[in-house]
């Protein structure tokens, strides 16, 4: 077992740098593990991660705690491929989750594992409907908007709207499910 700053200074380096000969230089003067040793830990971390958010059904950062008040915030990221300096173009969307505590309550451990598994192992692939999002749109080809006189919107936006409250509906039934479960 390596001491965990030699894991951390080769994590370090090499986020920062994206350089694996300063992670080997530093290896060899005895100051971090090699790079594939760092590379291992990483693989290993990653699986974990994919390990639990497979046995929880849901996305979320390992250091989350189970019953907190949570608050997200989310926002597209963009580069523009017409400005005159941009070399490729991006699109992205960014989520910032926060848990608020409070004096009497400070939410519960997750059981996650603190330990990585021994060996060497392949990178676990990421369920397909983590990577496969389905698209959502509307209808582009509308002439002219038909309202209804009593609600003021047309049927396909209330279909739309409907479904998406069907699938909000279905997943905090699952979401709750789940919370019964960890609290037995």
């Amino acid at each position: 077992m390596e001491p965990p700053l030699t894991v951390y200074l080769a994590q370090l380096i090499h986020s920062e740098t994206r350089k694996m000969n300063l992670v080997s230089k530093m290896s060899h003067l005895g100051l971090s593990v090699s790079p594939d040793r760092m590379l291992d830990i990483s693989t290993k971390m990653g699986n974990k991660a994919i390990t639990v958010f497979e046995q929880e059904g849901v996305v979320c950062p390992l250091n989350l705690k189970y019953c907190l008040f949570t608050t997200a915030a989310m926002d597209n990221l963009d580069v523009n491929p017409s400005s005159s300096t941009a070399e490729s173009s991006f699109h992205g969307t960014a989520t910032s989750l926060n848990q608020h505590f409070c004096d009497d309550h400070s939410g519960y451990t997750r059981n996650i594992p603190n330990e990585l598994p021994c060996g060497t192992a392949p990178l676990k692939n990421l369920p397909i409907n983590y990577i496969n999002v389905r698209p959502a749109y509307l209808p582009s080809k509308v002439s002219t908007p038909q309202f209804e006189e009593s609600q003021g919107i047309n049927d396909s936006a209330i279909e739309l709207s409907q479904d998406c409250v069907s699938a909000d509906q279905e997943w905090l039934e699952y979401v709750r499910k789940i919370e019964s479960a960890s609290d037995v």
